[in-house]
């Protein structure tokens, strides 16, 4: 279980040779408008629509990050019909982007669950 929660919280790209964790994605490089990123989760189900993500800008500046999750297949409906669970940004002194070694983490109020 603890795996399938992972998968579905790590941005990642097909690289030919199937999913990759391979995204570096700062806070700035997100996009005002709701727009939908792959995720590990990608990788078992190609057809999940993968994670929601919006920024909020105060001109030049991120002030607010959002990510959506969208469940699989809820027993007995249909795909993607869930309730979306939405995540918060928690940036303690207004920083979003925490820099790791092999990439860039957001420390998010909620955990998203894919169903």
């Amino acid at each position: 279980m603890v795996r399938g929660l992972l998968v579905y919280h790590f941005l990642a790209t097909n690289a030919g040779a199937g999913f990759q964790p391979n995204i570096r994605v700062f806070s700035n490089n997100f996009s005002a408008t709701p727009s939908f990123y792959t995720t590990l989760i990608n990788s078992v189900v190609p057809v999940h629509p993968g994670i929601e993500a919006q920024a909020t800008f105060t001109g030049p500046f991120v002030t607010g990050l959002q990510f959506t999750g969208l469940g699989t297949f809820p027993p007995g409906g249909a795909p993607y019909s869930g309730a979306a669970a939405k995540a918060e940004i928690v940036a303690p002194n207004s920083f979003f982007d925490n820099l790791a070694v092999n990439g860039v983490y957001y420390v998010i109020d909620k955990v998203l669950l894919p169903q």
